[in-house]
Parts: structure tokens; C-alpha cells; sequence
């Protein structure tokens, strides 16, 4: 039989354990009746371990649902497993075992590294989870605003502070669904920077008209015409890309959805080829030799994505065509902002790839265009003087130090 003892408004509970030793945990100044309940399931955790009974069902949920620091202390006593998971390493580990296993793309798994670099950096890994408040929350978003670093060293934008504690409140979120923790530390956070739209940049077709006219027929050439004109994810979703996929007869082409492939629903959505891209799609389909099953060559899928980014720099550089922030990215935002003016936007993201709540939250711009539409008359707005002929960009001498 276990008994309840207080003094001075002190709970404890007390019991002789198997062994016969008398064993003590301390409650402190809890609700005698949350105390006496708790008593009374300890009777039965002491029964069921001296006489290797099962937990009858109300005794098993209530130790699924009991707050973790109660259930530590009973398994110091040896009345209860564990817990699986204890400290943010472990929790970190768990979290990206999980979306190995449910088949999230590469990137995704990047950021899952980045913010364990950063959780055990500030907290380190051994931290028990129940040791984080919510004002360490708080503390780690300030650290990643002050000491937060991109891999060139500067500091980390808004908005990837805004994705990393958001991503460290679901791991959080987990552990609470999971009875790991009792409170998520996480949760009060507000304050979110969910977009930076300076760094959204409408790509104007004059521009890319310029890239056209100084590029070769070839992979970066179509890629180009692709994520303009089409809205693709550069180069994720151009290396699967086969000729089986393409629809001449009804103009359609096959895209596999990198970023959400693992949903069967989603794995693939069927794009129209607009009268701009058809072109340049024809130009590759000429040049591909007999029996290609890929459109994109074994070499060109080989690429990394770095390199795709630098080629299309070095093109930007070749048309003395200034850079925008996100080169690749910012081609796909104009298409879907195009395309918004035109059709349902139920549509257009069956075709881009992605929620309205994103199109609307990360892609769609505001343009001069839709500034004239409005008023009724041309609309002179500030732009940027672009670079004489005989002159390169100012960004070439970045450019040339960084390689190919």
C-alpha cells in the first residue's frame, strides 16, 4: 500500500517497494486531490510490477498523459519505461529519422540539419527537453538574429529565423503529441516574418528575351524557357523530365512534383505547353538523338544545383543583364504571377505546384502593369539604369571570384 504524507503543504507519496526498501517521491506543493489521485495510480504501477499484471486501461492512460517530469521520477523508481525520447539530440535524431522515412526530398533534409546545427549549438544536444521554457524559445530566436550565420557569413535573414523556430515548434509540437513533454516551448512565439517580398523580383520578358538571344540551343537554354515559361523547379523537376511526357497532340507535358512526390495525389501534375515555351521545346526535341528517353541529357542531370545557378549567372553576364536576388526561383514567381492574372487561382497552382496559400503568401508580385491597369494610364516607375554596352554588370567581379 502506498501512503500520502504532507507537511507544511508538502506532498509525498511513500511505498515499499519488491525489495522491501522504503521508497519516496517527493510532490511538493501540488493539489491534495491531484496528489491522492496519483497515489492511487502508484498502487496499481507497484501492483503490476510485484505480480507482473497488466495495467488495467484507466491506470495505462493515465501514465501515457502524465506530464513527463512525474513520469521521469516514477521511472527512476522503476515503475515505468522511460521515455524515448529525453533530450533535444535525441529529439532531433527521431525528427529526421521520420522524414527519411516518410521520403521528404533532399532539400527538406537540409533544413532539418540546419536547425539541429543551430538547436544543439545554442542549447546543446544533452539538454532534457523538459529544461526548455519559453523564454530560452525566445532567447534562441534573438541567438539566431545576432549569431545566426548563412555558410558565406552573413547574417540570416528574417524570414529563415521565422522558418527555423517555426520548424523547431513542430519538432517541439511532436514531442508534446507523443507525451514527451507537457508544454510546447514554442508555441506563444509570434511575431512570424513569413515572407520577404524584397526579395521577390518580376523578371520582365524584355529580359529574358536578352538571355534568349545571347544563349546556345541547349540544356541551360531550355531550362530557362522552362522555369519562365512553364514555372518548374530548377533542377529538381527538369532531370526526370522524359519525351513519353510530352503530349504533343494536345499540348500537354507531364511534370513530376519533386517536393511532394512521396503523395500519391500529388506526384505528378499535367501542365499545358504555353505558345511561349513550345518553341524551345521543339528546338530540343529536333536536337535529341534517336531513342532519348530523357529530355535533359545523362551530363545535364548531373548537374548540381549550384551550378545551375552559375550558369545562368554567367548568361546574366554574357547579355549585360544585371542579376536578381534568387535567379531561378524569382522566374518561377513571375510565371505563377502572370499566370494569376489569367486563370482561377485553383488552377494555376495545379499547374505551378503549390498551395494558394503559398501562391499568395511567396509567389504572387504586384507589378507595374497591375499599378497602370489600375489607373488607367502608364505608370513611370523607378528602375534601375541598366549597364551600358560596353560596360559589365557591377556584380561580375562576385561572379568571377566564385567560379563555375
Amino acid at each position: 500500500m502506498a501512503s500520502l504524507a504532507t507537511k507544511s503543504g508538502v506532498h509525498q507519496v511513500q511505498w515499499t517497494a519488491t525489495s522491501g526498501k522504503r521508497e519516496t517521491i517527493y510532490l511538493g506543493k501540488t493539489p491534495k486531490r491531484w496528489a491522492e489521485e496519483f497515489r492511487r495510480r502508484l498502487e496499481r504501477l507497484v501492483d503490476a510490477k510485484a505480480f507482473g499484471e497488466p495495467l488495467d486501461r484507466a491506470t495505462a492512460r493515465w501514465l501515457a498523459e502524465l506530464n513527463p517530469k512525474w513520469r521521469a521520477k516514477l521511472a527512476d523508481k522503476g515503475l515505468s519505461d522511460p521515455l524515448p525520447v529525453s533530450t533535444i539530440g535525441e529529439l532531433l535524431q527521431h525528427q529526421r529519422a521520420a522524414a527519411v522515412s516518410r521520403g521528404v526530398v533532399e532539400s527538406t533534409l537540409t533544413k532539418y540539419d540546419d536547425i539541429k546545427a543551430n538547436l544543439c549549438e545554442f542549447f546543446d544536444a544533452d539538454r532534457p527537453l523538459l529544461a526548455v521554457s519559453e523564454n530560452d524559445a525566445e532567447e534562441f530566436r534573438n541567438w539566431l538574429r545576432k549569431c545566426g550565420s548563412r555558410p558565406d557569413g552573413g547574417p540570416l535573414a528574417e524570414t529563415t529565423v521565422t522558418n527555423r523556430c517555426k520548424h523547431a515548434k513542430s519538432m517541439f509540437k511532436v514531442a508534446v503529441r507523443k507525451h514527451w513533454i507537457h508544454e510546447n516551448p514554442f508555441e506563444a512565439m509570434v511575431g512570424w516574418e513569413d515572407a520577404n517580398p524584397d526579395r521577390r523580383y518580376f523578371v520582365e520578358r524584355e529580359t529574358v528575351d536578352r538571355l534568349f538571344a545571347v544563349s546556345r540551343p541547349g540544356a541551360l537554354r531550355l531550362g530557362l524557357a522552362m522555369a519562365r515559361y512553364l514555372g518548374v523547379r530548377v533542377a529538381s523537376e527538369l532531370r526526370p523530365l522524359k519525351w513519353e511526357w510530352v503530349d504533343w497532340d494536345q499540348q500537354m507535358i507531364t511534370v513530376l512534383d519533386w517536393k511532394r512526390k512521396r503523395y500519391p495525389s500529388k506526384r505528378y501534375r499535367h501542365v499545358p505547353i504555353f505558345p511561349e515555351l513550345l518553341p524551345y521545346l521543339e528546338e530540343a526535341w529536333e536536337a535529341a538523338p534517336e531513342g532519348a528517353e530523357f529530355i535533359f541529357s545523362e551530363h545535364d542531370r548531373k548537374i548540381t544545383n549550384a551550378a545551375w545557378y552559375n550558369r545562368l549567372e554567367k548568361l546574366c553576364l554574357r547579355a549585360k543583364v544585371h542579376t536578381w536576388e534568387r535567379l531561378w526561383q524569382n522566374l518561377r514567381s513571375t510565371r505563377e504571377t502572370e499566370l494569376l492574372d489569367q486563370y482561377p487561382i485553383h488552377v494555376v497552382t495545379s499547374w505551378i505546384g503549390n498551395s494558394p496559400k503559398v501562391a499568395i503568401r511567396n509567389y504572387g508580385q504586384v507589378t507595374k502593369e497591375h499599378l497602370a491597369r489600375a489607373t488607367g494610364r502608364p505608370l513611370a516607375l523607378p528602375a534601375e539604369d541598366p549597364p551600358s554596352a560596353g560596360d559589365p554588370p557591377a556584380d561580375s567581379a562576385r561572379l568571377q571570384n566564385r567560379g563555375s
